[in-house]
């Protein structure tokens, strides 16, 4: 646990360090503000930039998974991390090459788990609960 001298160490270094670097704070908020009014006035293309870095994560985490199963063969579980990290090479691989249809994909894959999560389980009520 920290102690309280510790704690306004840690204070008076982050108040020092935001003083001497805050003209790189602002340009980061200006940065992140237009970039979020960008967003919202273009959703199309922020769509479409969403979709696409997506695509790279979903690849390159597959990839790295790919390398880490080679790596841990004899590990249980062998075939199962294989199949994962084949499955997410080949979904980025698909946001990449079609990112436009991969936008409307992800748009309704989306908009299906959040209707499945939403709605009320129904075999878990009960017929006298209501009454």
């Amino acid at each position: 646990m920290t102690s309280p001298e510790d704690f306004s160490r840690l204070q008076s270094a982050m108040s020092q360090t935001v003083k001497a670097h805050w003209k790189a704070f602002l340009f980061e908020g200006i940065l992140l503000a237009v970039l979020g009014v960008a967003a919202l006035i273009l959703p199309p293309l922020a769509s479409l930039a969403i979709t696409i870095f997506l695509g790279w994560m979903f690849l390159i985490s597959g990839i790295g998974g790919l390398i880490a199963t080679y790596w841990a063969r004899s590990t249980p579980g062998f075939w199962w991390s294989l199949i994962s990290a084949a499955l997410a090479v080949l979904a980025g691989m698909l946001l990449l090459a079609r990112p436009m249809q991969a936008v409307l994909t992800l748009t309704i894959v989306l908009g299906a788990y959040f209707l499945a999560e939403g709605s009320p389980p129904s075999c878990t009520r009960s017929s006298t609960a209501a009454s």
